[in-house]
């Protein structure tokens, strides 16, 4: 009994030491490498273009030079972009602020299928290293929310992120393909049965006083203040990017998921922007730096998002670029 009492005082005093140090020094010890199980193939086809030799659809990332202010953007599939490197949201954006103020870049670091968590460890293992001087972090409405906390007890031990680490290292990822061939911006991915059957599971966003809702949103929460202390002791500036749902813009997906087979929701308890307000609201009383692009997209006249899926067609990204880009200069966020 006495070795049992001695081994776990040791264990408890070893964890109490590492996230003491890990509080002062932080360091990579709780960042996981599991977001690269996604990543692109190294130099490898997207469309008409080539992936940089990291994995990440953008041109070769260079030293920092003195005088260039360095934006780094991180983010899931929109920021990894589902059409073409040239008409992707993040490219048109460094170009109309490459055109206004020239010392400005960004660097793309979208990786498609991760989460909030893993934009933190992304950040914390590749994105401090480029020395950025803002993120531009995507929060999509659409999954985020239901994503956005780590669920493994080594996410929070010390000593188990740290197991963790030796086994991943034994791990080879290669990188993946995502998209072949030529693009087709009006091409649905899949059959409207199946669109309709993903997008009837996030109901529950838009559902008043949902409690799902309510526990997501504290997860959602809880990676931001990370992601948000991070940059605070890097002195990085922070800008979250809320991206909504295909659902909130396209008034007819809509009508089609509230009539849906699955327990109606009545009028009075379904609120479509309610995500987004509580976020906003949140980030507002956090000091958080966002811009919501809801209520642009709502507003505009043309279609913005693909037919039968959650991503953007280039209009849509085209969109996207041109708000965010405004929102930078008018409150010199894009400046040193």
């Amino acid at each position: 009994m006495r070795i049992l009492i001695t081994f776990l005082a040791l264990i408890f005093l070893s964890e109490l030491s590492l996230q003491i140090y890990h509080y002062y020094f932080p360091t990579t010890i709780f960042y996981r490498h599991s977001y690269e199980e996604n990543k692109g193939k190294p130099n490898g086809e997207d469309y008409d273009f080539h992936l940089n030799s990291l994995g990440f659809k953008d041109t070769e990332f260079t030293q920092k030079k003195e005088g260039t202010y360095r934006i780094l953007a991180i983010g899931d599939s929109f920021a990894f972009g589902t059409v073409p490197y040239q008409g992707l949201f993040l490219t048109l954006l460094e170009k109309k602020l490459h055109q206004i103020t020239p010392g400005i870049e960004l660097l793309n670091m979208g990786i498609p299928g991760i989460a909030p968590h893993e934009y933190y460890y992304l950040l914390g293992l590749e994105g401090i290293g480029v020395q950025p001087d803002m993120l531009l972090l995507t929060f999509f409405i659409g999954d985020d929310f239901s994503s956005s906390k780590p669920k493994k007890f080594y996410d929070y031990s010390a000593l188990g992120a740290i197991g963790k680490q030796i086994l991943d290292k034994r791990k080879t990822y290669h990188g993946k393909i995502y998209h072949h061939g030529t693009y087709c911006d009006t091409c649905p991915p899949m059959p409207i049965e199946n669109f309709l059957a993903i997008e009837e599971e996030k109901r529950y966003l838009f559902e008043k006083d949902n409690s799902t809702f309510a526990k997501h949103f504290e997860n959602a929460k809880y990676s931001l203040r990370r992601i948000r202390k991070q940059c605070n002791r890097e002195n990085i500036q922070l800008l979250v990017v809320v991206i909504p749902d295909a659902v909130q813009i396209n008034t007819s997906l809509e009508k089609q998921i509230r009539a849906g087979a699955f327990s109606p929701v009545a009028n009075d308890s379904w609120d479509i922007s309610q995500s987004n307000r509580i976020l906003t609201n949140w980030m507002i009383s956090e000091g958080i730096d966002f811009i919501d692009l809801y209520p642009y997209m709502k507003n505009n006249p043309a279609p913005v998002y693909k037919p039968n899926d959650v991503h953007w067609n280039l209009a849509g990204n085209k969109l996207a670029s041109e708000v965010i880009c405004s929102k930078l200069l008018t409150c010199g966020l894009g400046k040193k």
